[in-house]
């Protein structure tokens, strides 16, 4: 592995090019490591981490024996995002966290609950943060890790839904945290930032990833 066995919150600044989500250095993005995008296991401690967090839902019926894996990667991730929370939330504010939804339906075989599980076990361990299943995937899409072409934040978008419900419990004070595994162009930030702000437009939006992605050759430790 070329990378330590260490993490780092930082904020994303002028050094990141996120072709999908320009004004990032305003948008209060945070990323613990860098996942080193079309290498294998590995690679780096952080690709091992994200590949077993991604494990397919029809992997692990192959080899159940797999599950282990990807449940250690949820609760690291959780632990992860709740040291980040412990150490930069200021008590007085309102947090929910938002996991951003995956690309099948919940209805599909393939639907994987992995960062609502990760936010689900960093509200419980931190006291006044809350979770929200706020935005829900209303039509199934190919994994974009999984394509060959490009990301369209249009179709995120049109693929995503707000649910009316849940959004009548969120206050114009409270801070929108959308939480996923890998921050890629800010593709989906973008489209699911999009539909939170037509339903509540003065919310602060704000991202948390476990990791950025690069391309080889350009990752650096963390």
């Amino acid at each position: 592995m070329t990378e330590r066995r260490e993490y780092r919150w930082r904020k994303t600044d002028e050094s990141d090019i996120l072709a999908h989500c320009p004004d990032h250095e305003r948008s209060f993005l945070f990323y613990a490591r860098t996942y080193t995008a079309g290498q294998g296991y590995q690679y780096s401690e952080t690709n091992q981490l994200i590949l077993n967090l991604k494990i397919r839902q029809d992997d692990i019926k192959r080899n159940p024996q797999r599950l282990q894996y990807k449940q250690r990667a949820i609760q690291q991730f959780a632990q992860e995002v709740s040291a980040l929370l412990r150490d930069r939330l200021e008590p007085k504010l309102s947090l929910i966290l938002v996991p951003m939804p995956p690309s099948k339906e919940r209805s599909e075989p393939e639907y994987d609950d992995r960062v609502e599980q990760v936010v689900k076990a960093v509200a419980e361990s931190i006291e006044g943060v809350r979770w929200m299943p706020l935005i829900y995937t209303a039509k199934s899409m190919e994994s974009y890790h999984l394509r060959s072409d490009g990301r369209n934040p249009n179709d995120i978008y049109l693929a995503m839904q707000l649910d009316e419900a849940i959004a009548l419990h969120c206050k114009s004070n409270d801070i929108i945290a959308l939480v996923d595994d890998v921050l890629t162009s800010g593709a989906h930030f973008t489209a699911a930032r999009n539909r939170v702000h037509e339903r509540l437009p003065d919310a602060l939006v704000i991202g948390i990833f476990w990791a950025k992605a690069v391309s080889y050759g350009l990752s650096s430790e963390v």
